[in-house]
């Protein structure tokens, strides 16, 4: 026969649709009105990493992320309430492993097969992203907190406009230029005239990818026009497509190098005129180089070392005798830089000036030089000296690096971090605003460069829902520059905000700005406003809730558990619930329970427990771990319902119902009797008018008995013997007594055993279960039911060899046979008066293997129509005519098998063939 799932006719639409969902490959998923998932796809599964079985009928909520529950839950509430028609959202989702993961869900409601409102979800990816936004505002962060705190100018140029995009605050400090005032200027206008071709060359070379950085000596021009001299180091920024998009320029002061540089050379300068002019004072003038602190090295017109002071010698580790006469490369110091000795020939030949770095290796270790080069000639002489001046710069460049590397990490972390960060000036302009900043008070695009804190401040004032306390606190900050505040602000949006402002001073006193942060805490404070509320509902609930750690050992218990039990919490605190056992329920039930819970399932059952004034109750217990965020449990939540009522009126249900089919075989029960003792009693008269006839011959035979042996019999009573033989069919008699007894005890016998069937059938039977023999179950139900069936069909009987006995409510169990075996008889009755008058056919087969035992009830009846099927366990539903039943039939069947034996039922059915019921019942439950 074929199934329901098989007769439900599918439009090609909804398999397109299964089709394109399944294939998607984006995650996607159905949320019902419970919140659970009813249906995901593939790519759902694969983001999560669990398999769909795992997936379907799980709450939403188990796996997203804490601080996401009650926003994701009021969003998914909005929709199935039709608030709104959608939304998207980004939330944080619990992978199977434990880690969290990030994605985009969009969302919308729409209605399900059973009318009522399906949310239908598509999750993206967006972790990685995520993780990148992160990385950025911490990198932006360090760089302005470099740019902020360094003792360089440090400031950004866009290429290849040369426009000014960052200027640090020390630009103020050195220059007297206001930062703002250079940012979106050309970077052209604060240095000096005369060395900007030089600086236009270098951009073109970084442009021409002949070099990513450069080390430039120019003069930058302060507020009032004025050169100062700076070592500037520029290092390029390049896209992903590899081109530069901008340079990134640290600047240090070194105007009192220079200008120690030029009065160094105006002594050595002299010192040659006075060498020249006093030769006397040569062991003089050597001392005095020796002392001057930059390494000092003279070559003649053939590139040979005439002069090589006492700081060459400390930094190269060479004395001068080891190098007076040889030329650079042959002096013995380990160049790391190429040509060394090329470079220097060529400024002998054109005897003009030059600076460079250069690299050589001492002791293993690399090391950069600064070096300046220029040609001096020696008065009333035609000869000449190349003399290198210049100084170890390999921890000025390294710390630059370091400076370099800082400014980017801060940089990103700025804009990395979850905060919106707001810094002012003295002058209220703004200097520093990341993007969270620009996120929380969706400042438009127009507004976002804008330096002007007024602007911004009326901006935020139409955000924010309490206008007039927002702008007083702003203007008592300003106005008290040395204040503190931290509060809380609400957004018209419902957003609510952590405010903390501090001024920023520096470490002489100095007022520079103010700082604003702001944090959303709107999740947090919904957090804490759904633990009061769950707090007071888990108190005030009707049902019972108790809470114990992983030893089952109880931590918690609320109002209705102390009115339920009469315990108080201190009676039960640490105890192991237990003492409340009250012997009912089976050990292997309470083993079953632990390791369900302890593999991080939900466990559902149903207790009889002992109060604390020794009176029973029973409740209806759901069981489950409560965990942490890594997924392990670290307590157990039980919510138990009392059931007592409902118990007592299922029991008397039952038993209604039971009484209810005993009344309605009543009759045919008394039918069944009535025709054996019916003919019982016909041969019992017969035998007795046969009796009667054979009286006669019995008391002549008694006449006879006492004639003396020999003596001749009386004429008389030979005639009476002939009287009675022709009066009395003596072989008629001698066939048919023994056959009218045989049929009296035969009736007798089948009386006995229609009494016996109907006392099993009606025996109450045990609150606990009993292996029960399952085959001779349904004979006996059969011989009970034989009158409903017996005028419209034919019982076939299938039963499995050697059936183990099957732990059961063994009276349930009857009845849900009686229920089945009389539906299929009306099914049946029913297609006669529909059709041919042929009697149908009942067909009971049982099967059984090492978990279930199965039983099928088929029949050759109408059918079930498509219509009614999802229907049938409904109670009081029913298609019979009234006074034909209840319709408490099926629904009970369904309630026994399902909830008290933890088996199965369902059927099969076409219209015009039949149905067929099919119920397993499993073998692992034992008898404590």
């Amino acid at each position: 026969m074929t199934s329901v799932i098989e007769q439900s006719n599918r439009s090609k639409p909804a398999e397109i649709f299964e089709l394109a969902f399944e294939v998607a490959a984006v995650g996607m998923g159905l949320v019902g009105s419970g919140g659970v998932w009813t249906l995901v796809n593939q790519a759902f599964c694969n983001l999560l990493g669990y398999e769909k079985e795992e997936l379907i009928g799980r709450e939403v909520k188990s796996l997203t992320h804490p601080d996401d529950v009650g926003e994701s839950t009021r969003l998914i509430g909005e929709l199935i309430e039709g608030k709104i028609a959608s939304y998207q959202q980004e939330k944080r989702y619990i992978h199977k492993s434990g880690r969290i993961v990030w994605a985009l869900l969009s969302t919308t409601v729409a209605q399900g097969p059973d009318g009522g409102p399906v949310v239908i979800g598509q999750v993206q990816d967006i972790t990685q992203r995520k993780e990148a936004e992160l990385a950025l505002r911490r990198s932006e962060a360090l760089f302005r907190t470099i740019g902020e705190n360094a003792g360089d100018i440090i400031f950004v140029v866009r290429l290849p406009d040369l426009v000014t995009e960052y200027a640090s605050p020390t630009f103020r400090t050195l220059l007297g230029h206001a930062p703002s005032e250079l940012v979106g200027a050309n970077s052209m206008e604060f240095i000096y005239p005369e060395d900007r071709a030089q600086i236009v060359e270098r951009v073109r070379e970084m442009l021409n990818e002949k070099s990513n950085s450069h080390m430039l000596e120019v003069r930058f021009l302060d507020c009032g026009g004025n050169p100062h001299y700076m070592e500037a180091h520029g290092c390029a920024v390049r896209n992903e497509e590899g081109e530069i998009e901008q340079v990134v320029v640290i600047a240090r002061a070194i105007e009192e190098r220079i200008a120690a540089q030029k009065k160094l050379k105006a002594r050595e300068q002299q010192l040659e005129l006075l060498l020249e002019e006093l030769r006397c004072a040569h062991q003089e003038a050597e001392l005095f180089i020796n002392s001057v602190p930059s390494i000092l090295i003279g070559m003649d017109g053939e590139g040979r070392i005439r002069r090589w002071n006492s700081t060459a010698a400390s930094t190269f580790g060479l004395e001068r005798e080891e190098v007076l006469g040889r030329s650079l490369d042959g002096c013995g110091i380990h160049w790391l830089s190429a040509d060394m000795e090329g470079k220097a020939r060529t400024l002998l030949g054109t005897k003009t000036e030059a600076k460079w770095e250069v690299w050589f290796e001492r002791g293993g270790e690399a090391r950069q030089l600064g070096l300046t080069a220029t040609w001096i000639t020696l008065p009333h002489s035609e000869d000449g000296e190349l003399l290198l001046v210049g100084a170890d710069i390999t921890e000025r460049r390294q710390a630059e690096e370091e400076l370099r590397y800082k400014t980017a990490f801060l940089e990103a972390q700025t804009n990395a971090t979850l905060d919106g960060i707001l810094v002012v000036d003295v002058d209220n302009r703004v200097i520093l605003k990341n993007r969270r900043m620009a996120e929380i008070f969706e400042i438009p695009p127009e507004l976002s460069e804008e330096q002007d804190d007024e602007t911004l401040l009326k901006h935020a004032m139409s955000k924010v829902k309490d206008r007039e306390a927002f702008v007083e606190q702003v203007q008592h900050l300003y106005s008290h520059k040395e204040a503190t505040s931290h509060d809380e602000i609400e957004l018209r949006n419902g957003t609510v905000l952590d405010r903390y402002s501090s001024p920023v001073i520096g470490k002489d006193g100095t007022h520079y700005g103010r700082m604003w942060i702001f944090r959303d805490i709107t999740k947090r404070k919904r957090n804490e406003n759904a633990v009061r509320q769950l707090s007071q509902a888990v108190e005030q609930s009707p049902a019972a809730v108790l809470i114990t750690n992983l030893e089952g050992n109880i931590t918690y218990v609320n109002h209705r558990f102390k009115e339920s039990t009469g315990y108080s919490f201190e009676e039960v605190v640490g105890r192991n619930p237990r003492f409340l056992k009250s012997g009912h329920t089976s050990a292997n039930e309470y083993k079953q329970m632990w390791e369900t819970i302890h593999q991080g399932r939900e466990w559902r059952g149903e207790f009889c427990n002992k109060k604390k004034n020794g009176e029973n109750y029973w409740g209806s217990v759901a069981i489950t771990p409560i965990k942490h965020d890594h997924g392990n449990p670290t307590h157990f939540l039980a919510i138990e319902e009392d059931i007592t009522e409902r118990k007592l009126m299922e029991s008397q249900l039952r038993q209604a119902q039971k009484l209810e089919a005993i009344g309605q075989l009543a009759a045919g029960i008394a039918h069944e009797i009535n025709t054996p003792i019916q003919f019982v009693g016909d041969n019992t008269q017969f035998v007795k008018d046969a009796w009667s006839a054979l009286d006669p011959g019995l008391s002549l035979l008694r006449a006879l008995s006492k004639q003396g042996p020999g003596e001749a019999l009386a004429p008389e009573l030979l005639d009476q013997v002939q009287e009675v033989l022709g009066a009395v069919d003596t072989d008629y008699l001698r066939g048919e007594i023994p056959m009218a007894l045989d049929q009296s005890l035969e009736g007798i016998g089948r009386v006995a055993r229609i009494v016996q069937a109907m006392k099993e059938f009606s025996h109450p039977g045990s609150d606990e279960k009993q292996f029960t023999d399952i085959n001779k179950a349904i004979l006996t139900t059969l011989t009970v039911a034989r009158n409903e069936w017996k005028y419209v069909a034919e019982i076939e009987t299938v039963l499995g060899n050697e059936l183990r006995p099957v732990p059961c409510y063994a009276g349930e169990l009857n009845q849900v046979f009686l229920n089945l075996i009389i539906n299929s008889a009306h099914a049946i009755a029913q297609a006669m008066r529909d059709g041919p008058e042929n009697k149908g056919t009942i067909t009971i087969r049982t099967t059984q293997d090492e978990e279930w035992t199965t039983i099928s009830v088929q029949d050759t009846g109408v059918g079930i129509p498509v219509e009614i099927r999802s229907r049938i366990f409904e109670p009081f539903f029913t298609t019979k005519e009234v006074g034909q039943g209840t319709g408490q039939g099926l629904a009970l069947a369904h309630s026994s098998i399902v909830r008290k034996h933890g088996g199965r039922i369902w059927f099969e059915s076409e219209v015009g063939v039949g149905t067929t019921f099919y119920i397993q019942l499993p073998m692992a439950a034992r008898i404590s």
